[in-house]
């Protein structure tokens, strides 16, 4: 769970869920941009042979670094959030304000 936080609001709860630095720094900062890549790319349909290749870029470095596809990591960012959406207290670093 070191590699996810929650923010939202007192009154709301949660209201998001990203990724922690701890994931995002690690293999020395490259398992972040690929993350980001992946989260952009993924969401779109794979139209050309640049995005087939940047989400392959990403599945090799990430399961390289972290032992998990990026598909599993953002999958359960998904999750956390769905399960903890407007909740007050979550098993993460989760930030009211």
């Amino acid at each position: 769970m070191e590699w996810y936080c929650g923010f939202g609001k007192k009154a709301d709860g949660l209201r998001s869920v990203t990724y922690t630095d701890v994931l995002m720094k690690m293999g020395d900062g490259k398992v972040g941009p690929q993350m980001v890549q992946y989260d952009h790319y993924a969401g779109n349909p794979l139209e050309d042979d640049s995005a087939v290749t940047i989400i392959n870029e990403a599945n090799r470095i990430v399961k390289e670094l972290t032992g998990f596809l990026p598909e599993q990591i953002s999958q359960t960012r998904r999750s956390l959030f769905a399960t903890y959406k407007g909740m007050n207290e979550a098993p993460f670093e989760l930030e009211l304000f």
